[in-house]
């Protein structure tokens, strides 16, 4: 095989490889590199050393750098899937850990998920509170009495944004948490456990077991949609790992520097947390796509798995509960299939 036809062949992954596991481990690299090169440790990192050994850098070393660079991301590419269930909250499956650890960190996503609930659903007795300058005014109109129809207003337009924040809310709530009994102890894990809950389950099917099959069908406009959306979800949990990692070899090569080390520290961890948001958020997105795949592409799936379109809903949610059960519980149910014609 020659190189041209070598790199065809990995043509087919290059735009995820570059940018979930090369782009990452570069960063990571070039980070370690520079803290190596400034003169780390041993001594006291400086801008001048590391420009010096940079301008000495060889056509041969640069060469080798890139090449180990490349190999690196090789490895870790395959390291992607634990990545991401670790920081969805699966580290408790792993003997050894404090389950005390697991559960004070899904106590404390259950009161976030309590606390959106409640401001979905507020009470019909609860009267909205403004806040600052606003609660002053207020206060000022009902000491005074002097404009009824001012403070009835006012309180009006607060209930109206209390309304809004509720319905915003409620669609928090429904795309960061699962059901309550489901939570795991992340943001991360809970907005893909949501999209598990919500994308097929409303017409009967289970998310987790025809999301691989429905995937191969798609079409490619939506196939390209939801792979943007998890390459966004992976890049930013490589990410915030990216980033931990460089804190930790902070630590370890400017012991005893506290100035450098409080810097780069501080700045690798607060991009970590960004980044982790951003996970997030692209968790959030990628959801959304998986309920449009499901919705506009659930009749494709059946085709090709040569069963009968239903009629209506009714029908629908029965065929695909025998179908759920066919392939997750028991393997000897009867299915109806319908062939194409010739």
């Amino acid at each position: 095989m020659t190189w041209q036809a070598l790199f065809r062949a990995g043509g087919s992954f290059g735009a995820r490889f570059n940018l979930v596991s090369a782009v990452p481990t570069a960063f990571l690299a070039g980070f370690v590199i520079a803290l190596a090169w400034s003169g780390a440790p041993g001594t006291e990192p400086s801008w001048q050393h590391l420009l010096r050994t940079a301008r000495n850098l060889t056509l041969g070393e640069a060469v080798l750098l890139v090449l180990l660079v490349l190999f690196a991301s090789l490895f870790g590419q395959p390291l992607q899937r634990p990545l991401v269930r670790l920081l969805e909250g699966y580290w408790a499956e792993r003997p050894g850990l404090p389950v005390v650890l697991w559960r004070a960190a899904r106590h404390c996503q259950y009161r976030r998920f309590v606390q959106l609930e409640r401001i979905a659903s507020p009470k019909a007795d609860q009267e909205p509170r403004p806040t600052g300058v606003d609660r002053a005014y207020l206060h000022h109109l009902r000491r005074n009495g002097q404009d009824d129809a001012e403070a009835a207003w006012f309180i009006k337009e607060w209930k109206a944004v209390g309304e809004e924040r509720a319905f915003r809310a409620a669609g928090w709530k429904r795309s960061r948490f699962p059901r309550p009994e489901r939570l795991l102890p992340t943001a991360l894990g809970n907005a893909l456990r949501a999209a598990e809950d919500s994308a097929a389950q409303r017409y009967g099917l289970d998310t987790v077991t025809m999301w691989p099959a429905l995937h191969a069908v798609l079409a490619p406009q939506v196939r390209e949609a939801v792979d943007d959306q998890r390459d966004q979800l992976d890049f930013a949990a490589r990410l915030c790992a990216v980033l931990v990692l460089c804190a930790l070899v902070a630590v370890c090569l400017l012991w005893g520097y506290w100035l450098d080390l409080g810097v780069l520290t501080g700045l690798a961890l607060g991009a970590a947390r960004v980044a982790y948001r951003a996970a997030v958020l692209a968790a959030e997105g990628y959801g959304v796509m998986i309920r449009m795949a499901f919705d506009l592409q659930r009749f494709d799936l059946l085709t090709a798995l040569h069963l009968p379109l239903p009629d209506d809903s009714a029908e629908e949610w029965e065929a695909n509960r025998l179908l759920t059960a066919r392939l997750t519980l028991d393997p000897q149910l009867l299915l109806r299939y319908r062939h194409p014609a010739g």
